[in-house]
Formats: structure tokens, sequence, C-alpha cells
């Protein structure tokens, strides 16, 4: 009985553990391109905020 149990705990951690490993699908790979191009376009937002900023700044009386 004891043997049974341990034989599928150990069959079902192999099994998750060969699952994580697995290539990533096309659905993963477009969701990671999103995702950086969300945070590039972020970060062009953020650099053309300051610029602006100065420019208001520099222009104050």
């Amino acid at each position: 009985m004891k043997r049974t149990i341990l034989a599928l705990l150990l069959g079902l951690a192999l099994s998750l553990g060969g699952l994580a490993c697995q290539e990533e699908g096309p659905m993963e790979k477009a969701g990671k391109k999103a995702d950086r191009a969300i945070e590039q376009a972020r970060e062009k937002g953020a650099d053309l905020l300051d610029k602006a900023r100065k420019t208001l700044e520099d222009d104050a009386p």
C-alpha cells in the first residue's frame, strides 16, 4: 500500500516536472513579445514626458 502511494506520488512529481520543461508555445511567445512592446512604449513615453518637463522649465520666466 505504501509503495503504491509512493509510486503514484513519484510519477506525479516526474510528470509535473516534465510539463514545466516544455518549449514555449506560440501564445507564450506572443505574450512575451507584447510585454516587451508595452515596456518599450512606456519607457519612450516617460522619456518624452521628461523632455517636455525640461522644455517647460527652461521656458518658464
